[in-house]
């Protein structure tokens, strides 16, 4: 019911609150040859971000003169593995091994 609840996420683009940025992208079907193909996959990333100020006279999009820098990362997939959480077999949980 606060006006500010929803603002929240404006504090990322003024000091970095968090030391990386968790990121998900779907794929499509990707030719490799005559042959062969990669199937559509969801791919994930954890990116290490840090900020730092631009050069005199850089201003950013919000104006804050302040520029994002993301680091490489590994990029892999997961697959869902899903097990039993009590001994009777009542509960279940979706873990994902990442691969």
């Amino acid at each position: 019911d606060d006006q500010k609840d929803g603002l929240w996420i404006w504090g990322l683009f003024q000091d970095p609150l968090y030391p990386f940025c968790l990121m998900e992208v779907q794929t499509t079907e990707f030719a490799l040859g005559d042959d062969d193909c990669l199937p559509p996959m969801k791919l994930y990333a954890k990116v290490k971000h840090t900020m730092k100020q631009k050069e005199k006279g850089g201003r950013g999009k919000l104006g804050s003169g302040r520029e994002v820098m993301l680091e490489a990362c590994e990029i892999m997939t997961r697959t869902p593995v899903e097990m039993k959480a009590d001994p009777a077999g009542l509960a279940k949980i979706t873990l994902y091994d990442e691969e």
